[in-house]
């Protein structure tokens, strides 16, 4: 006789390896995500945890925003569905801790360690949908008879389909990946490249990072310099990799270099009066929201004469 196949493995393996694959899958950019993390974390502007900024991360992970009116219809069918999974999963105790370990644990025991640092972000807990999306999973494939299982299945798929559509469609990322081929592209040995106001420098920084030589030199301009960050009050403190140079201090800061960048988001009845001290305005080149102005800068002339 034929020996008995052998059994499936647990759904704990299979859990386990299925996550391994998709991390696999995303190593390349792992080296990506150290060299953006690499010295931020410290001093990252980040909002105090409040109910409103959880509910603003569960909407961000499970809502349909996209959608308007039907905003809460995703969340709802989800927890319907979930509620299901744990009822369909009763008699796989572990399987259902974990899930919910992971998926519910994880977002809130990062809220909980944010009362003590500030890190709460919806993007730091994006990994926990994905035991949540196996107990949905579950909850839906458990649905009798079949047509109400297909028809809920629709259901979610559509609106959640749309929902990542439409932002694909009407929602523009800033244009930091032009900005930085822009500067990259142009800028020479002995530039200085200011920021205004541009707690988005780490994008700047993803797609442009520091060369070893030759590199410009990269300031943030502030009020305060030496004061500490504070969440929700001061967005202007958001430099995290710059080194910090007040308003006042620019214009003998940029003695000598050959040319200036300056790389804002403000209009133009925002921007300091200290900017007139960086030479000629030579070109401004506009990427969306974001502005790259090329001055002509203080020669090493001006400096002796200081």
């Amino acid at each position: 006789p034929r020996p008995p196949p052998p059994p499936p493995p647990p759904f704990f393996v299979k859990w386990l390896v299925a996550n391994l694959v998709v991390l696999g899958a995303w190593a390349w950019w792992l080296p990506k995500i150290s060299q953006q993390a690499h010295g931020r974390l410290r001093n990252w502007w980040i909002e105090e945890p409040t109910a409103e900024v959880l509910w603003e991360a569960v909407n961000d992970l499970y809502g349909v925003a996209q959608l308007g009116r039907v905003e809460g219809v995703g969340i709802g069918l989800l927890v319907c569905c979930g509620a299901l999974g744990v009822w369909a999963w009763r008699g796989r105790p572990w399987s259902v801790g974990l899930s919910l370990g992971l998926g519910l644990g994880g977002v809130l025991l990062l809220f909980g360690l944010s009362f003590w640092r500030p890190m709460f972000l919806s993007r730091a807990v994006l990994w926990t949908t994905v035991p949540i999306a196996a107990l949905v999973a579950g909850g839906v494939m458990g649905l009798r008879p079949w047509p109400v299982r297909g028809a809920v299945l629709v259901v979610l798929l559509g609106l959640y389909g749309k929902n990542v559509q439409s932002y694909h469609r009407f929602v523009e990322k800033p244009a930091w990946d032009a900005v930085a081929e822009y500067v990259e592209t142009r800028d020479e040995p002995g530039d200085l490249v200011v920021f205004l106001w541009a707690h988005d420098d780490a994008a700047f920084d993803y797609y442009y990072p520091e060369r070893s030589a030759g590199a410009p030199r990269r300031i943030g301009l502030v009020r305060d310099p030496s004061a500490e960050f504070v969440p929700g009050v001061d967005p202007a403190l958001s430099y995290v990799t710059l080194e910090r140079v007040p308003y006042d201090v620019l214009p003998s800061e940029a003695v000598g270099y050959g040319r200036v960048w300056v790389v804002t988001e403000r209009g133009d009845e925002h921007l300091p009066a200290e900017l007139q001290a960086l030479g000629a305005l030579e070109h401004t080149e506009v990427f969306r929201e974001i502005r790259v102005m090329r001055f002509a800068g203080v020669g090493p002339a001006a400096e002796a004469g200081l």
